[in-house]
Order: C-alpha cells, then structure tokens, then sequence
C-alpha cells in the first residue's frame, strides 16, 4: 500500500560506512587475540605442561569475570548509537556511566572470587588448587584483567561513534606485549610473565584514557558549543 511509499529510500554504503570501521576493529580485535592468547604456548614451550595448565586455567577464570561484567555495557551499545545519532551527549554519557558502574560492581567482586577460590583450594583440596595459579599471582593476573576491562569499557564508548581511534595503540600493544610474553615466559617463569603483563596493562590504560578524553571532547565539542551559544 502507500506505506512502500512513505519508506524512506536512503541506503547505507558498505563500503564507504561500514567496511573502513569493520577493519580497523578487526585489526584491534586481531592484535588483542594475538597478545591475550600467548600465555600457555609460550609456557608450554619453556616452563612446561604444568606452568602453561595454570596459567591457561586462572586466565580463562578472570577472563570469564571480565566477559560477564562487559555484558552491561556491550548490550547498551545500540542505544549509545541512537544517543551518538541525535546528539543526545548529556544523556549518552549518563547511560555509559550508570552501565560502567553495574559492569565494575559484577567485576571487582567477581575477580575478588576467583582469588579467594584459588587460596580455599591451595589450602583446602591441593589437588585441585594445583591446577591454578597461586593465590598471589592469581591476584596480580586480576590486577592486570582490571585495566584490560577498563579499557574495553572505553572501547566500546568510542566505537560507538562509527570510529576506531585505537588502532595505532593496538598494533603498538601487540608487539609490545607480545614480545615481553615470549622474553618474561622464556627467562623469568609464570612470576615474571604475569607482573610484567600486569605492569604493561596499566601502562598501556594511560594513552588509552588520553585518547578516549580526546576523542570525546572533538566529537562533542561542535554540538556542546552550538548549545551553549543558543540563548
């Protein structure tokens, strides 16, 4: 009926829309994968089946916490994108911030968990406890995977711009971190490995909160200046 008519007839260019965010975020995703995937072979390969059994193990725990605290935020990427559409900063920002804090509230009681789990197992049942990292480089690893959340968190907030400005910083992380895996697993063990990783987490946090402040500022400052110059 006349409802075909009223349709709007504008389409979205793959290509010229989707396809330059889809590859840069594909390249960001892939160096996370690299980096975040290297714990065990590298272990395997120099400290044995056990040290890389540990550590594959501890990491798959936190990294579940980690998934599951994102939840709240991920699933309210849609309507951050509607917000981002209408120019909605004010609201934008009050929704992300309400999603960080629920994601923070699941996150650090559930890496807290997974802590106390690995000392009640040490302590309790060694045969099972064995199978993971000690309570303390437990800790450390959980220490790491906090700043790694937190930067998925800021992630998020800029993709749902359409943009990727990370992606410079990812490609440097993936070498950086990549090779600090293969030279801390190969000389300094499970100890050295896992501090340094943790360390190179927080370090890496820093250019990334520079880049998501501005980023922020130069993709809102337009709309915000245009408001306050309205009487």
């Amino acid at each position: 009926r006349s409802l075909g008519r009223a349709e709007s007839h504008e389409t979205v260019s793959w290509r010229g829309e989707i396809l330059p965010l889809q590859w840069r975020i594909a390249i960001s995703w892939l160096a996370g994968l690299v980096s975040f995937n290297l714990f065990a072979p590298v272990l395997f390969r120099y400290q044995g089946a056990v040290a890389a059994g540990q550590m594959g193990l501890s990491w798959v725990l936190l990294q579940a916490v980690s998934d599951v605290s994102l939840t709240w935020v991920t699933v309210r990427t849609p309507a951050f994108g509607v917000l981002i559409a209408r120019r909605d900063y004010a609201e934008l920002d009050r929704s992300f911030l309400w999603a960080v804090r629920i994601s923070l509230a699941v996150l650090l009681p559930g890496l807290a968990t997974c802590v106390a789990l690995s000392a009640a197992l040490h302590a309790y049942l060694p045969a099972l406890g064995e199978r993971l990292l000690s309570p303390l480089l437990l800790a450390v690893l959980a220490v790491g995977v906090l700043a790694n959340s937190v930067v998925a968190v800021m992630a998020i907030y800029l993709r749902a711009h359409k943009r990727e400005p990370m992606l410079g910083l990812s490609v440097v992380g993936m070498v950086v971190v990549g090779t600090s895996i293969v030279y801390l697993g190969k000389h300094h063990g499970v100890l050295g490995l896992v501090t340094g990783w943790s360390a190179l987490a927080w370090i890496f946090l820093l250019p990334t909160g520079l880049i998501f402040t501005r980023c922020r500022r130069a993709w809102h400052a337009p709309h915000l200046s245009s408001e306050q110059a309205t009487p």
